[in-house]
């Protein structure tokens, strides 16, 4: 088997929260050789204040970071941003194993929205994954040729959602 078949096969291909700084290393490089190198997105850009106060998750073919998606917790939502895998690992099952853990974890934070942007000829993939196009307009940014539409996908209630009525241990733990 090579490593394309491998990366396609779902059994080889996990997610998690990044929660030590050799994974948070993993995160910036799978961002780098996607965003800055292949995109060419300026790093001033890419990488940015919110990096230190959001919440990360990587994907990972075996051991190999592949995947990356940062998250940003908002009143009543949670917005998925810079979501990326690396080119040669890129198949059908890594974003909708990224958009389950983000959907598992905001959930039980209680959150019942994903938000994210995304260009109109990537907007198709979100929509597949059950988003929805808002009815917002575009958003312009400064070097993009054309605005990023906002899509939304609701989250399914959970009866495991922290609340005041969780009790103290629980909210001690680590996420």
């Amino acid at each position: 088997m090579n490593d394309n078949t491998l990366a396609a096969d779902p059994q080889y291909i996990h997610f998690k929260l990044v929660t030590t700084q050799v994974e948070m290393m993993h995160f910036a490089a799978v961002r780098g050789i996607c965003n800055l190198e292949e995109v060419g997105v300026p790093a001033q850009h890419e990488f940015d204040d919110n990096d230190n106060f959001a919440t990360h998750a990587l994907g990972y073919y075996n051991d190999e970071p592949i995947s990356a998606v940062r998250m940003r917790f908002f009143g009543d939502f949670v917005k998925l941003e810079r979501a990326c895998v690396r080119p040669k690992y890129r198949n059908r099952h890594i974003l909708p194993r990224a958009i389950d853990l983000v959907s598992r974890f905001a959930g039980q934070k209680g959150y019942r929205h994903i938000v994210t942007h995304a260009k109109p000829k990537t907007a198709r993939l979100w929509r597949m994954l059950g988003f929805e196009i808002s009815e917002k307009a575009p958003t312009e940014f400064h070097g993009h040729e054309e605005g990023y539409l906002e899509l939304i996908k609701e989250i399914p209630l959970r009866n495991d959602a922290v609340s005041l009525s969780a009790s103290s241990a629980f909210m001690f733990r680590q996420e």
